[in-house]
């Protein structure tokens, strides 16, 4: 059986891997819906895709924490689509009070510094529960000093999370780790609880989520039509994975 506190180390390391008991599932997805609320409450959430998320993190803890985080940069070979897995940092409100999926990045990372577009998708993949979920739309980055959510998300943050902002932008992959990471820690200390400016929180407000349900081939595919994500088309029905969704939204137009 594995330790609380052991799981809530490890859910906020960059990389763990855990054997799950009962308990220590239990254990998990009790610290993760916690750090989920210290951004915002999911219960009067209106965004449909809200409680199937919630449920399928809930059957499959283990994936909880991470997605795949798709963006369009400029590169030596034009512009070109670039992806990576980041910690998901639980749900929140933007400035326009509308239901968010937020990460943290560096302003220094080449995701915000290099990127041709706003434009975004999130694919997260839940390998227990066999359910995919996708999110597209503008990812707003928040860089200010009076972002709520990035302040807030900053409190949160465990020392080694806010270390790693403090690693100084010529670091070689030649210099010793132990003593960047000394650097980065001193660098830290010094700063008495200032926010450094290459901190940045990602704030993604779907403007499309498409879900696939392996275990029956089901497809759930919700479009957002408003400013605010209170109104959404719903589009339902059974194709496999090898088609689009587009097969579903064409046979649900025509049935209407």
């Amino acid at each position: 059986m594995i330790p609380c506190e052991s799981v809530a180390e490890g859910a906020a390391a960059s990389s763990f891997s855990l054997d799950f008991t009962d308990d220590a599932a239990l254990c998990f997805i009790t610290r993760l819906i916690t750090h989920m609320s210290a951004h915002v409450s999911v219960s009067g959430a209106s965004a449909p895709y809200v409680k199937p998320l919630q449920d399928t993190m809930m059957r499959d803890p283990s994936c909880a924490s991470y997605f795949t985080l798709s963006t369009v940069e400029h590169g030596p070979r034009g512009v070109t689509p670039r992806a990576r897995t980041v910690v998901f940092e639980g749900f929140a409100v933007d400035d326009d009070d509308r239901f968010a999926l937020s990460c943290k990045l560096s302003s220094n990372s080449n995701k915000f510094a290099k990127r041709a577009s706003d434009e975004v998708e999130i694919c997260w993949w839940f390998s227990s529960a066999r359910v995919q979920f996708r999110f597209r739309g503008p990812m707003r980055f928040e860089t200010s000093a009076q972002s709520g959510s990035r302040n807030a998300l900053w409190e949160h943050l465990v020392l080694g999370d806010r270390a790693q902002f403090f690693y100084p932008p010529d670091v070689l992959a030649k210099d010793r780790q132990d003593a960047v990471y000394e650097r980065a820690t001193k660098a830290l200390i010094e700063s008495r609880g200032a926010v450094p400016e290459s901190f940045c929180v990602g704030l993604l407000v779907p403007l499309e989520v498409d879900v696939l349900d392996l275990n029956d081939s089901s497809r759930k595919y919700w479009r957002r039509t408003s400013v605010d994500d209170t109104a959404w088309e719903d589009f339902s029905g059974l194709a496999p994975p090898v088609l689009s969704v587009d097969a579903i939204i064409a046979a649900s137009t025509k049935e209407s």
